[in-house]
């Protein structure tokens, strides 16, 4: 589930830098290798008998998000990067 969000993840943002001519900061505010929060209160709580299930959950709350969502996301990912660049490196959220 993780590896393949992930991987999914990391495709729409090696074509939207590509789109876009931009570079990849050295000095990120977060690691891009780390699994994103998938909707913590949408599985606290949840007991998964195996990782497919817990695959499953994830795919699916994944697949129920509407273009919003994803936009949304990805406005924040501009907006932080934009601080980040701004500052040199040296933006942590508040």
């Amino acid at each position: 589930m993780v590896s393949s969000s992930c991987m999914t993840i990391s495709i729409l943002l090696a074509k939207v830098k590509n789109c876009c001519k931009w570079e990849v900061c050295s000095n990120l505010p977060y690691n891009p290798d780390l699994p994103p929060n998938l909707g913590s209160k949408h599985l606290s709580g949840t007991r998964f008998s195996s990782n497919s299930d817990a695959k499953t959950a994830a795919e699916n709350w994944l697949n129920g998000q509407g273009r919003d969502f994803y936009k949304a996301g990805l406005n924040k990912l501009v907006l932080h990067s934009d601080k980040c660049l701004n500052r040199f490196g040296d933006y942590v959220e508040k």
